[in-house]
C-alpha cells in the first residue's frame, strides 16, 4: 500500500516551496563546507584510525536509516508532485541489501524538473545530513562521538558522489535520463557502441541509432 503510506508521510512533511527547499539545502551545504575546512586534519586522520566497536555499531545502524530516508524522499517528493509511488519494500541491489521505492510514475509528470527533483530527492537527504553531521562534531565534546559523527558524513559523501555517477542506474542516471527526456538511455547507448564495435570488428551497414546524438557511442 505504497501510495496511501506515502500520503500520509506527505501530510507530516512541512511544506516547502521550491526556492525554499533549495535555499535551505544549499545553506546547509555550505555550512558543512565550512565545517569540513575547519576539521580537515580531523577527516584525513578519521579514515586511518580504528573506530570503537560502539561507534561502529552506531554507524552501522545510521547509514540504514539514511537509505531508508533517502528512499522515503524519492517517494514522497514523487507524491508531493502529485504521482503515486507504486510499490515500496527491501530487495538486493548488486547484492547488497537496500530499501526501494518504486518512482516510475513519475514518467507520467509533464515537467522534466520534476522528475530531476525526485532522482535527486535522496542524494540530497544524505548531503543535507552529512553537512549537519559536519556542523554538529564541531561541538562535539568526547572525541569517540566526533570521530564517528565525522566518519558519518564522510560515508554520506561517498554515497552521494557513488549515487551521482551517470553510467550506471543510480539516482545521477535516472536524473540525467529525465533532464534529457531520453527513456532507457543507459540501453539505447549501449546498442549504438554494440553496433560500431561490431562494425569495425566484422564490417556491415550502419544500424538505425537508437540514439541519435553524437554522445551516444561515447556515454
Amino acid at each position: 500500500r505504497a501510495p496511501s503510506l506515502f500520503r500520509r508521510l506527505d501530510r507530516m512533511v512541512i511544506p516547502l516551496s521550491r526556492r525554499a527547499a533549495v535555499t535551505a539545502l544549499g545553506v546547509l551545504l555550505c555550512l558543512g563546507i565550512v565545517a569540513a575546512a575547519l576539521q580537515a586534519s580531523e577527516l584525513v586522520a578519521v579514515v586511518a584510525t580504528p573506530v570503537p566497536l560502539s561507534g561502529l555499531m552506531a554507524l552501522v545502524v545510521a547509514l540504514s536509516l539514511m537509505t531508508l530516508l533517502h528512499e522515503g524522499a524519492h517517494g514522497i517528493t514523487l507524491t508531493r508532485l502529485g504521482g503515486r509511488p507504486r510499490r515500496a519494500g527491501f530487495m538486493l541491489y548488486y547484492l547488497t541489501p537496500a530499501f526501494f521505492v518504486d518512482v516510475t510514475d513519475g514518467w507520467r509528470l509533464p515537467d522534466r524538473r520534476q522528475r530531476v527533483a525526485i532522482a535527486l530527492a535522496g542524494p540530497a537527504v544524505h548531503a543535507a545530513v552529512g553537512a549537519l553531521a559536519l556542523a554538529v562534531a564541531l561541538f562535539a565534546p568526547q572525541t569517540g562521538v566526533r570521530q564517528t559523527l565525522l566518519l558519518f558524513a564522510l560515508t554520506c559523501v561517498a554515497i552521494v558522489l557513488v549515487n551521482l555517477i551517470p553510467f550506471v542506474r543510480f539516482d545521477g542516471y535516472i536524473a540525467l535520463m529525465s533532464a534529457l527526456d531520453e527513456p532507457h538511455l543507459r540501453t539505447r547507448t549501449i546498442r549504438d557502441g554494440v553496433d560500431l564495435l561490431t562494425r569495425v570488428l566484422f564490417g556491415g551497414q550502419r544500424a538505425t541509432r537508437n540514439l541519435d546524438t553524437w554522445w551516444s557511442v561515447p556515454f
